[in-house]
């Protein structure tokens, strides 16, 4: 159960940062939460599991929350809307190629969700899931 296990871990990676209301999430992944959604400035490592970074953007782009994808080619955007994200809140950035930090610092001021690779997520992005496979 790969995904059983990906999911346990994440309840573990996630620490509160700051007041703020929480960046919805859908109810099926509430109990593998803290406080059942993100709190602003957590930063998510999801292990290599797109589905799950997808599913975690899903409610918070429903309820009207933006979401920008920096550097995530090939996002798949059927499956993204298959998985319940507003495809009309999704901001997509996938080939910032060397100026990916300068893309990503400036869409984090602008969203409240990002979805990076986790070795772009710097620390001070608030709402970030990183997804560490590939590019």
């Amino acid at each position: 159960m790969r995904v059983e296990t990906t999911l346990s871990a994440l309840t573990a990676q996630l620490r509160p940062s700051r007041p703020g209301p929480l960046v919805p999430v859908l109810p099926a992944l509430h109990d593998l939460l803290p406080e059942r959604g993100l709190r602003p400035g957590t930063v998510v490592s999801v292990g290599g599991d797109a589905a799950l970074m997808l599913a975690l953007a899903a409610a918070a782009t429903t309820a009207g929350t933006w979401c920008a994808a920096v550097g995530l080619q090939g996002l798949g955007l059927v499956a993204a809307a298959e998985l319940g994200v507003a495809l009309d809140r999704l901001l997509l950035a996938e080939y910032p190629g060397e100026r990916r930090p300068e893309v990503a610092a400036a869409l984090a001021d602008a969203v409240g969700l990002m979805l990076l690779r986790s070795r772009w997520a710097p620390a001070f992005l608030r709402g970030c899931v990183g997804e560490p496979t590939g590019g």
